[in-house]
């Protein structure tokens, strides 16, 4: 996920440059380039959960991808030709099952 400034004049940053500048250099507020997608389940799952609980979530959300990312880098190059393969479809289906599941979500509301 990237970020971009609500002032515009920053270019997209990651989650942790975000995180360890504050605001963005133009002075306005870092928000998400796209919003991730929210299925019910999680929804509904997030209304009985404490405020700290909530904000963690929520700030896993942020960082996920992000962590995805650099773990996939810092062990590729210990990988055979097919673990790097299988990774790869593993995080390809994973991410259609989130979407699947985000899209089915949105379909039980209409």
């Amino acid at each position: 996920m990237r970020y971009i400034s609500t002032r515009g004049g920053m270019p997209p940053k990651s989650f942790s440059e975000i995180l360890l500048s504050g605001l963005s250099p133009d002075g306005g507020l870092a928000i998400p380039e796209a919003y991730p997608r929210i299925s019910a389940a999680e929804l509904d799952a997030w209304r009985g959960l404490s405020y700290p609980a909530l904000a963690f979530d929520i700030t896993w959300i942020a960082a996920r991808e992000e962590q995805i990312l650099d773990e996939g880098l810092t062990s590729v190059g210990r990988r055979t030709a097919i673990e790097r393969l299988a990774y790869l479809l593993l995080a390809i289906f994973q991410r259609a099952e989130a979407d699947a599941r985000a899209v089915a979500g949105i379909e039980r509301r209409n």
